[in-house]
């Protein structure tokens, strides 16, 4: 339950500041009063989730049995004991995902600039910035991925010496 209140907390912490952003303003008063959630809709690219999303479950099968991916995603859901051997895999399997998000979300941004010179270049100013951003919003996704398996990795460490401060 508590990582279903804190990935909704995040998530929603993070809406906010970028629609904060995106509304513009100086001082926070006015970018609260000007705050943007449209532009939110921007971050989410089809392109980028496939990619990412791919590259994250195709390395993670072909490095963990899937019973053990299974696992993993049980115990981050709930608050049972589990073994320090399945603790053990449950860290590797974090870590793996970890860097596994980052490369593919550093791919995806490489990908989406190469297409940006590739077939926009030499047209309009307004397409090549839209396909930049487009391409660095992979960028995003593999930091907040990263991040999210950095957040297990460190829970499932704490089950594993939980004498230990966090």
């Amino acid at each position: 339950m508590r990582t279903n209140i804190g990935i909704l907390v995040a998530s929603l912490s993070f809406l906010t500041a970028f629609g904060m952003a995106a509304g513009g303003g100086h001082g926070l008063g006015e970018m609260i009063a000007q705050m943007n959630f449209g532009a939110a809709g921007g971050l989410i690219h089809a392109t980028e989730i496939i990619g990412i999303g791919g590259i994250l479950m195709g390395g993670l099968m072909v490095s963990f049995r899937p019973v053990d991916l299974f696992a993993m995603l049980h115990a981050s859901f709930t608050q049972r004991e589990s073994s320090p051997k399945e603790l053990r895999t449950n860290i590797l399997i974090c870590q793996a995902a970890s860097r596994l998000v980052l490369f593919s979300g550093m791919a995806a941004a490489v990908a989406g600039v190469i297409i940006v010179m590739m077939f926009r270049l030499g047209g309009d100013t307004s397409l090549v910035g839209q396909g930049i951003a487009t391409a660095l919003s992979g960028v995003l996704w593999g930091i907040l991925g990263a991040a999210l398996f950095s957040t297990l990795k460190s829970r499932f460490l704490h089950q594993m010496n939980p004498g230990e401060q966090p």
